[in-house]
């Protein structure tokens, strides 16, 4: 079920897909006329993870990632799907060790200054469009993403797999992708070359991203019983936001390990950097365009 928000003065917002304020309440809850009239059994075996549908797959020991037959109290906004109690245990069986992934954060430039000049509805409706036009990309490299927070979007390489056979996507397990870092990498390149494309509402400039990418172990699953999604977990993860957290906007920031796993690029050395709970690293630039400076 789609849920619109309607709010006040804020229909002017980018794209016009903000539906028009409704007088009798703040908050509308609609399904898209493709998918109504839905039957509430159906709801209960499919459920998103993240922002991927799984229906029917499971990972690499037969456990189901998809989270079916599961209707999630707190899923989605209040009153949307039947509150059925979730315990701490329920998701145990999707916890899956990775001993070899890639793991990219990227961020916008200018973005705090954006949201202080103009409306809510418009950098969400800008947000919309860029990770749209991301999004669509992300098949095409075999790159899963993991979650969006605010400005911030998060993908993994080497993470699942898909059947040749059945077409099903499943978590990788002991079969690590030896292109996962390869994989990774191209889709930043794609990446910061579409984003070039969004304009900034506030300035009309082109959208730069700051890229951070590193290599290594990681944990996914779901934790917790309220809001769950599918995460990663680790000291991987934490070396990539730190990537770009370091990072140069509309260059790609990689580890060590990353640039190891990719030799074939040409890796600027930034001669070190000074990175939060992992003192001074050796780091790597890949700039998309020669012209691009510190």
């Amino acid at each position: 079920m789609a849920a619109t928000s309607a709010l006040p003065g804020e229909d002017e917002a980018q794209g016009g897909w903000l539906r028009e304020p409704q007088p009798s309440s703040a908050l509308q809850l609609r399904a898209p006329p493709q998918l109504a009239p839905e039957r509430p059994q159906q709801r209960q075996q499919e459920v998103a993870v993240g922002q991927e549908q799984w229906p029917g797959s499971g990972h690499a020991h037969g456990t189901s990632l998809s989270l079916a037959r599961h209707s999630m109290h707190g899923m989605g906004p209040p009153g949307v799907s039947p509150a059925i109690p979730i315990t701490g245990n329920t998701f145990l069986h999707l916890a899956t060790s990775h001993s070899a992934l890639t793991v990219l954060f990227c961020d916008i430039q200018g973005f705090t200054t954006m949201c202080n000049s103009v409306k809510p509805a418009t950098v969400m409706s800008f947000l919309n469009d860029l990770y749209t036009r991301l999004d669509a990309m992300l098949d095409a490299f075999g790159v899963y993403k993991v979650e969006t927070i605010g400005d911030c979007y998060m993908v993994a390489g080497g993470l699942m797999k898909v059947d040749e056979e059945t077409g099903a996507v499943t978590v990788r397990s002991d079969d690590v992708d030896p292109q996962h870092a390869h994989r990774t990498v191209q889709f930043a390149k794609a990446l910061l070359h579409a984003a070039s494309a969004v304009r900034l509402p506030n300035t009309g400039e082109p959208v730069r991203l700051r890229v951070g990418i590193h290599s290594g172990p990681a944990m996914s699953g779901v934790v917790g019983t309220r809001m769950p999604r599918f995460c990663l977990f680790g000291d991987t993860i934490n070396t990539a936001s730190r990537m770009e957290s370091t990072g140069v906007p509309g260059a790609i920031h990689v580890s060590q390990a990353t640039r190891d796993l990719t030799p074939n690029e040409p890796w600027e050395p930034t001669g070190g950097v000074e990175a939060k709970g992992k003192g001074r690293m050796m780091t790597y630039l890949l700039r998309t365009h020669p012209s691009e400076a510190l």
